[in-house]
């Protein structure tokens, strides 16, 4: 029977994942502020519309 492991390349049987690179780490913290912010003003413009339509 074959161990999962064995069907990784040899150099990555044993070894714990690589450090993010800053840059990466980066832009993973800030998409989601990025996508909350659009949501916000998206938010914002429907109010506006909807209070000047009633």
């Amino acid at each position: 029977m074959t161990h999962p492991a064995d069907l990784l390349p040899k150099n990555r049987a044993n070894s714990v994942p690589e450090p993010r690179k800053p840059k990466q780490q980066e832009e993973e913290i800030t998409r989601p502020k990025r996508i909350v912010a659009d949501l916000m003003l998206n938010k914002r413009m429907l109010q506006y519309v909807l209070s000047k339509k009633l």
